[in-house]
């Protein structure tokens, strides 16, 4: 999507190449198939309202490639999922209210994040929403949110049967004096909140603090906020692998691959000169100052 994006902006700016391209008198070649192909994209190329429509191709991708962007950290809380995925339909509304989409058109694309939505979202994108100091679920409807609560209080599968009701309980004491805490110093805009707000403290590092004084309830936060909000990381662990296990080191163990790979994956979180040579250092493994 980040080079569909860029390939749009970089068509605006040289409009005159791609047309004379398109036009030129060698531009339809290959068996029918392809030429066929190219005869559309020539056709669609040259039409009066081909600019007009790349225009609005990218003022729909303008918000999808900055939600990419964003989630290819692995920083981001799951909590803001539901939170995007709202406000990415509230820019097309805008897009629409700007004359820039149709009606139709932005019905569209509100049902596509919809139907993406319903698709990847789970219970665990519903609880950090409603356990996130900064959004309390205040944007969920109270049938959601009563769902979610009864999920979290039912969140008791590492204890026997005889606990549970007591389990049940704590739970329900520790959410109730988590939310009046949460929303007074939301109100207040305390300095506290001011952090969380400008990203300056996590829900996860609010949980490890703040959520000590309820610790049934922070066990479970601990987790929520830990989990990988998409898959960036696990692909970032496969380009490790593939440096690791190159056709230069194929005779390494599988174990000794898991451990090189664990090294270089969280070693780059702690080391800004390692950071620095995973950004600039290719997979060549004759540089010496790109070895693991």
């Amino acid at each position: 999507m980040g080079s569909l994006f860029n390939c749009f902006d970089s068509i605006l700016k040289s409009e005159r190449i791609i047309y004379s391209l398109v036009s030129s008198r060698d531009f339809i070649q290959g068996n029918a198939r392809q030429k066929e192909e190219r005869i559309s994209l020539r056709d669609t190329v040259l039409s009066d309202s081909f600019l007009d429509k790349l225009k609005k191709s990218i003022a729909i991708l303008v918000p999808i490639q900055r939600l990419i962007t964003k989630y290819q950290a692995d920083s981001i809380p799951i909590s803001e999922v539901l939170v995007d995925f709202g406000d990415l339909t509230k820019e097309y509304s805008t897009l629409r209210d700007q004359k820039k989409i149709t009606n139709i058109e932005n019905d569209y694309l509100r049902s596509l994040c919809k139907q993406r939505y319903e698709f990847l979202y789970g219970d665990s994108h519903g609880l950090a929403y409603l356990l996130d100091p900064r959004f309390i679920g205040e944007r969920l409807s109270p049938e959601k949110r009563k769902d979610l609560e009864n999920i979290l209080f039912s969140f008791n599968d590492e204890i026997g049967k005889t606990r549970q009701e007591d389990y049940k309980i704590k739970i329900f004491q520790q959410y109730t004096q988590f939310v009046i805490s949460a929303q007074a110093e939301k109100q207040s805009k305390s300095f506290r909140y001011v952090m969380l707000e400008r990203s300056l403290k996590s829900p996860l590092q609010y949980w490890q603090t703040d959520g000590l004084a309820w610790p049934e309830l922070q066990a479970i936060c601990l987790r929520l906020f830990s989990l990988a909000t998409s898959s960036a990381s696990c692909e970032s662990n496969f380009s490790n692998h593939g440096f690791i296990h190159s056709k230069l080191r194929n005779s390494l163990t599988q174990g000794n691959v898991e451990k090189l790979v664990y090294i270089r994956s969280n070693y780059l979180q702690f080391n800004d000169s390692a950071v620095y040579k995973s950004n600039h250092c290719g997979s060549d493994e004759g540089d010496s100052d790109c070895s693991v």
